[in-house]
């Protein structure tokens, strides 16, 4: 028997744990240098809770989408086949994602606006269809920013993950939300499954008592859809590689 052979084995794994770990912050420097140092902003004495927030009922909901790419084009073809929907609006700077999208709606009874080509068309689109919910599926840059101004436009935010870069822009979502009176959610379907909302149930009636440190993660591994198949020839970001949920 070599006890040496035996320790060595756990330990080069260890190793190659740690290297893969040290690759995947390595290609994420923004995100993870973005944390250091971050802290929660002084709070408004005015700050409200938006967790048990209920909005007014809506017979019928205009709903917009911003980017249809290979996550966002399905959200559209669902969001279009729900009762009690109307499709206003469709973002996206590729025209033919945009017009594929378009035809896919239309199917369903709706006549959406549809913009795409330019940066700030987004910014358009939100003026001029006045939607009551806005979905977005655009690069992970582009989050925080249109969570804040489609909140500030009136509309009720489904953002794909992750919904910001940093913790500062986290607040500037949470503020905006309690402002304006507007929900922003973060469409992790990990969030809202049978287990995880019994949990959520338990914790708040205190059955587990003093809750006092959450957290969990997973990697979700998507670059299949890097290729749009919509012959665009645009390879789009990464939407969902990795996601932190802390409770």
């Amino acid at each position: 028997m070599n006890p040496t052979a035996i320790s060595s084995n756990p330990r080069r794994g260890f190793l190659k744990a740690l290297g893969g770990i040290t690759a995947g912050l390595a290609a994420f420097p923004r995100f993870a240098s973005a944390q250091t140092g971050a802290s929660p902003p002084s709070r408004r004495t005015d700050a409200k809770y938006m967790g048990d927030f209920s909005a007014p009922k809506l017979e019928k909901v205009k709903v917009a989408i911003i980017g249809v790419g290979a996550r966002g084009s399905g959200h559209a073809a669902q969001l279009a086949s729900i009762k009690g929907v109307e499709f206003v609006g469709i973002c996206d700077l590729v025209e033919v994602r945009a017009k594929k999208t378009e035809a896919s709606v239309i199917k369903e009874g709706h006549t959406p606006k549809v913009y795409f080509g330019e940066e700030e068309a987004w910014k358009r689109m939100l003026a001029e269809t006045k939607p009551d919910a806005v979905f977005i599926a655009t690069p992970w840059d582009h989050h925080a920013p249109m969570c804040v101004a489609s909140m500030k436009a009136g509309a009720h935010v489904f953002c794909e993950v992750p919904i910001a870069y940093t913790l500062k822009e986290m607040w500037v979502i949470v503020d905006t939300s309690e402002a304006t009176g507007r929900h922003c959610m973060m469409m992790e379907n990990v969030n809202y499954g049978r287990e995880e909302l019994v949990y959520l149930n338990m914790v708040r009636q205190g059955v587990l008592g003093e809750l006092l440190h959450g957290e969990a993660a997973y990697i979700h591994e998507l670059r299949s859809q890097m290729e749009n198949g919509d012959l665009s020839g645009i390879k789009p970001v990464i939407s969902h590689i990795c996601n932190l949920n802390v409770i």
